[in-house]
């Protein structure tokens, strides 16, 4: 799957990753001048994610983090910093990442599973569904 984008009319498709990778999960930037997305290995659901940029007009992307497990969920808090979901060997991450240094602050982990996650309007709290499987394949036993 590649990313593209497109205007509402059909015109002025453009491609906005790389055919070597599978991009998903993309999220406009409040000012709608970048898009946060995720790329994986084609074929390989365990190899690490990129979180990548795209900066409309410039056309350019840049890694902004490596993570050596997958990264979950990203959402922008505002212009500068994204939220992300990240796993961890077993453990789940909830991090706040700065767009423009690269830079990772971890904001809390825990052997929970993020079911889904969002970004309060102002930026100012996260909001995550979390639930703590105790076998495999279980996902809905609730955070106590």
């Amino acid at each position: 799957m590649s990313l593209f984008t497109v205007a509402p009319d059909g015109q002025d498709l453009k491609r906005v990753s790389a055919d070597s990778v599978v991009a998903d999960t993309p999220r406009w930037s409040p000012d709608g001048t970048r898009i946060a997305f995720r790329t994986e290995e084609p074929g390989n659901p365990y190899a690490p994610t990129d979180l990548r940029l795209y900066t409309v007009g410039e056309g350019t992307r840049s890694i902004i983090d490596r993570q050596e497990g997958p990264v979950q969920s990203a959402h922008w808090i505002d212009g500068e910093r994204l939220a992300v979901a990240l796993a961890d060997h077993g453990e789940t991450v909830l991090a706040e990442v700065s767009v423009s240094e690269g830079s990772v602050t971890e904001t809390d982990s825990g052997s929970y599973l993020p079911h889904s996650t969002r970004v309060h309007a102002a930026g100012e709290r996260f909001v995550a569904v979390l639930s703590q499987p105790s076998t495999p394949g279980e996902t809905g036993r609730p955070l106590l």
